[in-house]
């Protein structure tokens, strides 16, 4: 499993907080990591690159929806994913854009 660089776990730390990054990141990396890379670089066809900011130009909510109910080929994560961890996803993914 890649580990990020002390300076981008700070940064996230930073930007999102503590539990945020650590939750949203181990959530992410158990996840979605399979077909949306490690680093948010997608490694399934047609998956969005989170790293390059596809998609995220969605407000929260409307990722929150997707995460959730599923999106093309995306599975729904509704009652596998709840709450406060999907929040703490999608923070987790926005932050991939800003790495």
């Amino acid at each position: 499993m890649k580990r990020f660089k002390p300076v981008m776990v700070l940064m996230l730390m930073t930007v999102t907080g503590y539990g945020l990054a650590n939750t949203g990141q181990e959530t992410f990396e158990t996840n979605c990591a399979a077909c949306h890379g490690e680093d948010g670089n997608a490694v399934l066809p047609g998956t969005p690159h989170f790293s390059k900011g596809e998609r995220l130009e969605k407000t929260d909510e409307q990722l929150i929806n997707s995460i959730e109910n599923g999106l093309n080929v995306m599975p729904p994560w509704n009652g596998v994913l709840e709450g406060e961890r999907i929040k703490e996803l999608v923070g987790y993914i926005r932050a991939l854009n800003r790495a």
